[in-house]
């Protein structure tokens, strides 16, 4: 079995620029995966190289890449099952149509353009469509603290042809992130048991990632979210009294 390491010295094409710690991130989740045949969705071609990383890592997969720039769809190879299409990942009606010809992905990966627009809108739009039980993962999460990557375009651009979802323009990728810790105890705030405040809330539909956001994992520049569909918006499980018979 290889690390994510040693996949991207013995990739067979293409240049990556990562963060050395990553790759020690990505195997202690995706080790136990290289036997299957996961379905990966990467947002961000650049040049190439992070593509067939992933190839040599997981052999038997498919590979999905989106990027803006026509440059990339050079690293384009159907017969090695890596896909390059060529779109904005703030596009809505581009990433639907994207899950309807390649997914749905067992893997997203957001290595895209790093404003907090694009990050929180392509999360909010790819997450529903991930595959249950699957890894959505968003690369340098840093640029969230960067004012340049709040946004370098206009909002007002956004959305004009492909009706997109606004967003106040102070919300940074980390804040939205942050917000998303508190939906993963869902069942204690909109719960019988739940203050009287919050207990109004209780009868409101819950959210994707309330329905289904199992956890979220911060390293030092990267958010590692997993997916797991709860049942009526209860607990992942139980409590249970476990007693110990010499006391």
């Amino acid at each position: 079995m290889k690390t994510v390491s040693q996949a991207r010295d013995n990739r067979m094409l293409g240049a990556l620029i990562k963060h050395t710690h990553y790759f020690d991130v990505y195997d202690s989740f995706l080790s136990s995966l290289q036997e299957e045949i996961p379905n990966i969705l990467e947002i961000g071609v650049y040049n190439g190289g992070s593509l067939y990383m992933w190839k040599e890592y997981f052999p038997n997969s498919k590979i999905v890449g989106i990027d803006i720039d026509e440059y990339c769809k050079q690293f384009e190879d159907p017969s090695s099952n890596i896909f390059v299409e060529l779109g904005d990942q703030c596009d809505s009606i581009f990433l639907h149509n994207i899950n309807e010809k390649y997914g749905p992905f067992d893997l997203i990966i957001d290595d895209g353009g790093h404003e907090s627009y694009q990050t929180i809108f392509s999360l909010k739009t790819l997450f529903p469509m991930l595959k249950n039980g699957g890894t959505y993962v968003i690369e340098d999460t840093f640029h969230s603290y960067w004012p340049e990557y709040n946004c370098d375009r206009e909002k007002s651009t956004y959305g004009k042809e492909t009706g997109l979802i606004k967003l106040k323009s102070d919300i940074t990728s980390m804040d939205f992130l942050k917000s998303l810790c508190d939906k993963v105890n869902v069942w204690a705030y909109k719960g019988e048991d739940a203050t009287e405040a919050k207990h109004l809330r209780k009868f409101e539909e819950l959210d994707d990632f309330e329905n289904s956001l199992f956890s979220i994992h911060f390293y030092d520049g990267m958010c590692m979210l997993q997916k797991c569909y709860r049942v009526n918006g209860k607990s992942y499980g139980e409590p249970k009294w476990y007693g110990h018979e010499g006391r």
